[in-house]
């Protein structure tokens, strides 16, 4: 009924994830790294000596030692013979500049920058993560193989928390991003079909379940005979406006049958049993819920058909044959052609008396259930006795 794939993509997929997020983080640690080596040389350029102004011009890296300094830059170069203005920060004893080569590697990073790295850091580790987290994705698909599009998925962890939710595109596609690894259980509904959930387990970069649903439109019903009594076993046949068998049933021990999984619209219900004529309807099965059509059968009729013959075995034409029913009452009345064959049709099931004039009268008993075609009636005239052959009852029970 409701059928569920669930299969791991390997191999090529997840090498190139996989290089693909190795390129990622390799370029983001670069990156990092020239932010960093490019604010330590900001930092180095603007930064006093430990001696004041006379160590100035030494103070700067062998990079910048051939630019103009700030002041020199700006003009705001101080007069001849002026005191130099002392450092607003004196640097502690024994420290270095900042952009000197022999501070350049064991200098301590500032806590301005220490903390900008640390942000780096973890928004390329959240990024990393993102990156590596499992996928879940695959296709909504209904009971015919036809994509549904904007279905609901939500996905539900094993303590039963929702680990996430998604609606499928046009082409019934759903991908989700997935906090995890681990067994998960994925509920999905369409528009005019059931819900169903499957479980899956998420293993490695892209983890594929896709999901077929079942329609919530069907039909149910019941066959029975003109008198109310269950024709169990008896054949339904449903077919769609295109002439195509949707399904096939067999009616239950008390008559009933039921389709399920059915797509909304119109449908010809055909039933047929033996020794009964087929019924066929046209019903409407709506998007949602299950319709009833319930089929009877017309009352059951037969044919009894024979021929009548002299006693010596000639057929004999214009003979008047009556059925008579169990309480003696005339039911048909025919004569015999040419070559003495005579038809009832139309006759109920049940007990009649076929009698034979035009010669001294005959009447015989028989038992009707099925067609009749070889029922003989021999007449003669008085002294000669007037005999009949066992009647053959077809399709008899």
């Amino acid at each position: 009924m409701h059928t569920m794939a669930v299969h791991l993509t390997i191999g090529w997929p997840l090498l190139a994830a996989a290089a693909g997020l190795a390129v990622i983080v390799i370029l983001a640690v670069l990156l990092l790294s020239a932010l960093r080596r490019a604010r330590r040389g900001v930092a180095g350029t603007t930064s006093p000596g430990p001696s004041g102004p006379p160590d100035r011009a030494d103070s700067r890296s062998p990079a910048t030692a051939d630019r103009p300094s700030l002041q020199q830059a700006t003009g705001a170069v101080p007069p001849a013979g002026a005191e130099p203005a002392p450092a607003a920060h004196p640097a502690p004893a024994g420290a270095r500049a900042a952009g000197s080569p022999a501070a350049a590697g064991d200098e301590p990073v500032p806590a301005a920058e220490r903390r900008w790295s640390e942000i780096d850091m973890r928004e390329l580790a959240a990024a990393s993560r993102q990156l590596a987290r499992p996928v879940l994705r695959g296709v909504v698909t209904g009971a015919a193989g036809e994509p549904l599009a904007d279905a609901v998925l939500t996905v539900i962890n094993v303590r039963g928390g929702q680990a996430g939710n998604v609606r499928t595109g046009a082409d019934g596609g759903y991908q989700l991003t997935m906090p995890a690894e681990g067994g998960y259980v994925v509920i999905a509904r369409g528009v005019n079909h059931e819900p169903h959930a499957a479980t899956v387990e998420v293993h490695g970069v892209l983890t594929t379940c896709d999901i077929r649903l079942a329609s919530s439109a069907g039909l149910s019903g019941s066959v029975a005979d003109a008198d109310g009594s269950p024709v169990p076993g008896a054949t339904v046949i449903l077919t769609n406006t295109a002439g195509a068998v949707v399904a096939a049933l067999r009616s239950n021990a008390h008559g009933g049958y039921a389709a399920t999984d059915l797509t909304p619209g119109l449908y010809t219900v055909t039933a047929t049993a033996p020794a009964r004529e087929p019924v066929a309807l046209l019903v409407d099965v709506p998007p949602t819920g299950v319709a009833r059509q319930d089929v009877t059968f017309a009352p059951r009729t037969l044919t009894l058909a024979g021929t009548t013959r002299h006693a010596d075995g000639r057929p004999l034409a214009d003979i008047r044959v009556s059925v008579l029913d169990s309480a003696g009452a005339e039911v048909a009345t025919t004569f015999s052609d040419a070559s003495g064959r005579y038809r009832f049709t139309g006759l109920r099931p049940g007990h009649y008396t076929v009698a034979a004039s035009g010669y001294p009268l005959v009447s015989t008993p028989l038992d009707a259930v099925d067609r009749v075609e070889d029922h003989e009636i021999r007449l003669g005239y008085a002294g000669t006795p007037a005999t009949t052959d066992t009647v053959d009852e077809e399709y008899a029970r």
